[in-house]
């Protein structure tokens, strides 16, 4: 006869220096594991954090390259930066070639048409019935020579080709460009940090105001009809300053951007020199 064999097993006092055994292990292995993975999720957040900047800086800058000679301006909290956005620049004819009818433009009577010399390169771009023409912009802020205000600002007008311009309106330019130089533009541009809510956000489509004050906030652009594009979120801070230059040396403008998410803050400057020879 066939003795049956004893049942072996834990006992609860094993089993419970088991769990006891496995707590310790544990905790000293989150002690270990645990800094590292956070390090790398804090890392991760980061490098998220600053390709947004970088983002941010690099699409701020593309429009500062672009932007009309001596029309840049920052409002006084030093987070609304106003541009006007140029779509093509060529030179206009002031002294007929031999032989050819004398369609120049003239600085002593107003004037409605002119040639180009040469032809407008992105002549495509250009909305004549809508774009503008400046010549010989100086200031962003003065009461002459200064496109915002509009004494050297003329509407173009359907007729234009990429070698003559036509205007909406005989107009008198106050001062001719030294270079016969000439900027086609077609809207403002503003670039508005909004701390209240954490964003920076570009701002086109509305119409040119003189003073920057009457387009310095949210409501203010939405309601001129300005068309808004997110360029960044988590914006902490933000400061834009910019150094005038002169004719022969070119303007600069410095971004200082501040984005936080969850503990985590990168600050990232950039600086942009802007052309402004008029």
């Amino acid at each position: 006869m066939t003795r049956p064999r004893p049942q072996r097993g834990f006992t609860l006092i094993e089993a419970i220096i088991v769990i006891v055994i496995s707590g310790i292990v544990a905790g000293v292995v989150a002690a270990f594991i645990g800094g590292p993975v956070r390090g790398f999720v804090d890392s991760g957040r980061r490098a998220q954090l600053v390709d947004a900047a970088e983002l941010a800086l690099r699409r701020m800058a593309r429009d500062l390259r672009r932007a009309l000679p001596n029309s840049v301006r920052i409002d006084a909290t030093d987070t609304v930066l106003e541009l006007m956005h140029t779509v093509d620049a060529a030179r206009y004819r002031d002294d007929p070639p031999p032989g050819a009818p004398p369609n120049v433009l003239s600085f002593t009577a107003a004037d409605a048409e002119f040639d180009v010399i040469g032809a407008l390169q992105n002549f495509a771009e250009i909305d004549t019935a809508n774009d503008s023409l400046v010549i010989y912009n100086l200031t962003a802020t003065g009461p002459a020579s200064n496109a915002y205000v509009g004494d050297n600002r003329a509407a173009l007008a359907p007729g234009t080709t990429a070698t003559h311009i036509q205007l909406a309106a005989a107009t008198l330019f106050p001062q001719a460009s030294p270079r016969q130089r000439f900027f086609v533009i077609d809207t403002p541009v503003t670039y508005l940090c909004d701390l209240g809510n954490e964003t920076l956000t570009r701002y086109d489509g509305y119409p040119i105001n003189a003073s920057q004050s009457a387009v310095d906030t949210d409501a203010e652009l939405l309601a001129a009809g300005a068309v808004p594009a997110l360029v960044s979120r988590h914006v902490s801070a933000c400061t834009f300053r910019y150094q005038p230059g002169t004719s022969q040396r070119a303007g600069l403008v410095t971004l200082r951007l501040v984005l936080s998410d969850q503990g985590e803050t990168v600050t990232l400057m950039h600086q942009v020199h802007v052309y402004n020879t008029p």
